[in-house]
Order: C-alpha cells, then sequence, then structure tokens
C-alpha cells in the first residue's frame, strides 16, 4: 500500500503538499480476573495518517489548507486516490496563513536518555512479570483485592515522511493498561479504578501502583462524608496534579499566543506578584525515562530537545511546533511530550497539615483557558495539627488559579504518564463543599 499511496499522491491534482505518519505495533495484551489470567491476545497494528495540503492567494495574502485522513489497512490504488481526493476538497474550506512543512536536515534531536525510550523489548516475556508485580501487591494488602487488570505491551516503529523530502523514524516500547481494585466497608463495596502507563515492563513500578491503589481503596471503604469546609488549605495530590500544570504550558504555547489568549507575556512572572510559596520552574521535555509517550522527533518530524520553559516563575520563551512558532516569527521548539517541574524544598508531611489531603477524584478538571479547577472527591484525608488522617468521600472543591494567595509544591516527587514533578501541591484558599 505505501508505494501505492505515493504513486497517488504524485500524481493527484491540486495538491502542495503532504504528510505521512506511520505507526507499526507488534502488540501483547494480558487479561486478568482475580487472582487468574482470563485471556491472552496478540496482534499487529499498523496506522497510517495522512496529512494534504493546498496552497491559496486570497487578497494577497499566502494561504495554506490541510485535512488529516486515517488510511485504513488494505484499500488498493482506486480506494486511495478517492480518499486524496476527498482530502484535497476538505483542504479548500480550511484557510490558514501559509506555513512550511519539516526540512530535512532540519537538526538532530537529543539523545534518547532511557534503553527502552528508544529499542523494542521482548514482548513474549513483558507481562507475565507484570502480572505477577500486581498479585504479589494483593497478598500484601490489607481489607482490599485486585478484581481484573488489562495489561498491553507494544513494540512500535514510527515512520515520518513529507513531500519535501523528510524522512526519519524511531523504535520504542509503549506499555500501557488498567486496573480494578474493590474492598467491603460499613456502607457496603466500593471499587477504584486507575489506568497504567509505562515506558519499562518492570514488574516492581506496576506493584508498587497496585499498592496504592489498594490502600487507597481500603481507606474508600471506610471513609466518612466530606464536610462542609468553605474556604480551605488543598493539599492537591496523585494523578490531578499534572492536570494543574496544563494552565501554565496552555498560557506559555505559541499557538496560544497566536490565537491572543495567553496571558503570559517573555519575562513575566506565571504566578503573580505577592503569592506565597514556591516558584515554578518548568522544562519540556522529550524524554523521561518512565514516560511511553518519549519521542525524538514530534508528529511533524521536528528533531525534539530539552526546552527550559518557566525558571523561579518567569516565563523565558514560548513553546510550539513549527506552524505556530512560524506565524510568530520564532524559533520552533516542536511539540514535546513530556512536563518536568522542580519540586519544592517542604515534605509532604509538612504541607499536608491542616488541610483537606484529596488523593482521588471521580473527575478532575481544570479549564486551562481560565484556570478554573474542581472535581468531586472519591477519596480525601482531613489532616489535623498533629498529623492524624481522617478519610472522607464526597462533596466537591473548586477554585481559580489567578486567585490563590498560596502555592507550594512537595518535595516528594512522581512520575506519571508525561510527567515528572511534585507529589503534591498545597494550595490556598479552595472551596471545600460537604457530602450531601
Amino acid at each position: 500500500m505505501e508505494e501505492n499511496l505515493l504513486e497517488v499522491l504524485r500524481r493527484a491534482r491540486g495538491l502542495d503538499a503532504w504528510k505521512i505518519v506511520e505507526r507499526r505495533g507488534e502488540r501483547r495484551e494480558l487479561y486478568l480476573v482475580g487472582h487468574r489470567v482470563d485471556m491472552r491476545r496478540a496482534a499487529t497494528v499498523r496506522r497510517v495518517e495522512l496529512t494534504v495540503y493546498r496552497d491559496f492567494q486570497r487578497d494577497g495574502r499566502r494561504l495554506r489548507g490541510s485535512a488529516t485522513l486515517r488510511v485504513p489497512a488494505g484499500c488498493l490504488k482506486g480506494e486511495l486516490a478517492h480518499l486524496v481526493e476527498q482530502g484535497a476538497g476538505a483542504a479548500r474550506w480550511a484557510e490558514n496563513p501559509w506555513y512550511p512543512l519539516v526540512q530535512p536536515g532540519a537538526g538532530e534531536p537529543v539523545p534518547a536518555a532511557s534503553t527502552y525510550a528508544a529499542h523494542s523489548v521482548d514482548l513474549d516475556q513483558s507481562l507475565d512479570p507484570l502480572a505477577e508485580g500486581l498479585f504479589a501487591a494483593e497478598k500484601e494488602a490489607a481489607g482490599a483485592s485486585l478484581n481484573s487488570a488489562e495489561l498491553f505491551a507494544e513494540n512500535v516503529q514510527t515512520r515520518v515522511r513529507n513531500s519535501e523530502g523528510l524522512d526519519v523514524g524511531f523504535s520504542s516500547f509503549d506499555g500501557s493498561g488498567e486496573m480494578v481494585v474493590e474492598a467491603r466497608g460499613p456502607a457496603g463495596e466500593v471499587e477504584l479504578f486507575q489506568e497504567l502507563s509505562f515506558a519499562e515492563p518492570r514488574s516492581e513500578l506496576v506493584g508498587e501502583e497496585a499498592r496504592r491503589l489498594l490502600e487507597l481503596c481500603r481507606d474508600r471503604a471506610l471513609a466518612s462524608p466530606t464536610p462542609p469546609l468553605g474556604a480551605s488549605p488543598l493539599l492537591l495530590a496523585g494523578e490531578a496534579v499534572p492536570q494543574f500544570f496544563e494552565y501554565y504550558t496552555f498560557h506559555a504555547a505559541a499557538e496560544s499566543v497566536y490565537a491572543r489568549l495567553a496571558r503570559f507575556s517573555i519575562g513575566q512572572s506565571v504566578q503573580g506578584e505577592g503569592v506565597r510559596g514556591d516558584p515554578l520552574s518548568l522544562h519540556l521535555e522529550p524524554y523521561l525515562a518512565h514516560s511511553a509517550s518519549s519521542a525524538p522527533w514530534d508528529a511533524d518530524g521536528f528533531p525534539l530537545r530539552p526546552v527550559p520553559l518557566v525558571e523561579r516563575g518567569r516565563l523565558l520563551r514560548y513553546w510550539g511546533p513549527l506552524r505556530y512558532c512560524h506565524y510568530l516569527g520564532l524559533p520552533p521548539t516542536g511539540t514535546l511530550p513530556n512536563l518536568r517541574v522542580l519540586p519544592g524544598a517542604r515534605s509532604l508531611e509538612e504541607l499536608r497539615l491542616r488541610s483537606l489531603q484529596a488523593v482521588s477524584f471521580s473527575d478532575f478538571h481544570l479549564d486551562p483557558l481560565t484556570g478554573d479547577f474542581g472535581g468531586e472527591l472519591r477519596l480525601a484525608y482531613l489532616v489535623g495539627e498533629n498529623g492524624s488522617r481522617e478519610p472522607v468521600t464526597g462533596g466537591s472543591v473548586s477554585g481559580r488559579i489567578g486567585e490563590l494567595a498560596a502555592f507550594w509544591l512537595s518535595a516528594e516527587t512522581q512520575a506519571r504518564p508525561g510527567y515528572l514533578g511534585p507529589l503534591g501541591l498545597r494550595l490556598e484558599p479552595v472551596a471545600v463543599t460537604g457530602a450531601e
């Protein structure tokens, strides 16, 4: 199909440029129910995404329209020609200011920081140890058990080509899955769910995540209703923390600047003046050792290198793909897949005193444009003056980043998909409503 697609693109009328992103994967899947293996699967996956471009002149302005299409497997030459024709027609109606594609020789990416980020692994030997890690974690847990789990391991070959002659590719390992744990308390049985993502098939890492989730589920089963606290210090912990920082990366993005949505100027404090707490330092990274999304090139084929974005609260530069940086006349950084946030000086134990520590939400939401955040509490802890913890559930928290008076980063860190940074954030003030 590859040669047929290239031939169709060469002969297509009305096209001025094109880009193909192809991902080929060898995949293994393992399904667990309770303490046993329920099913195994193996699959070969191929995904081809085609973007076609058309150039225009309108009122003396040079414009470029584009359309992105999914190319189904097994397409014949006639079907490919029809698909490209449809894309070319759609591209006529997307008239944007002209921008270039990545040129061959645009530069070399930073070398991989992890062998797993750049090489394939033995898939047939990767999943069973992970299942054993889950089972071992359950044996150590008291008051909670593993309900089910799905584990996936995939060796991926990614290739990016375009009509300018660019042709780059790389190998990677993508580990993913999900697990459900359960516990019984006075009010009945409860479940907690968590997605998994890993760049190394290490049983101890998956086992650690399982132990944490089993402990939270046990406490959730014993939790009391959350009381109405009004304006309260909140220690945001766990999965919601990486989402919180999307506000800062959004307002530092070249696309946001071009759309006149960005609130930050280069050299300006991103935290506002007079906010008590720790200054932010944010870095965008092509590689994090634990992150399955790590890559040397972005989806345009632009070579990726680390980008210091915010240093001690001050914005150093804007970031973004070639298109939006071209519009602003800025050096492009590409679309980097990972965020690294420097930790603070205070321990988590210190930061959670006299606060509500939120560790699990039914749905945590952050609006990156306005900075509004909130969510319904699945599990939190009321932490007293002496460090005592009482599990609570229900109710909700809400706040706005621009209205925070204090902002503290924990010294302890956590590694999550696309993120390495503080385990917890102490935010003041945050509105806490009680469970009905």
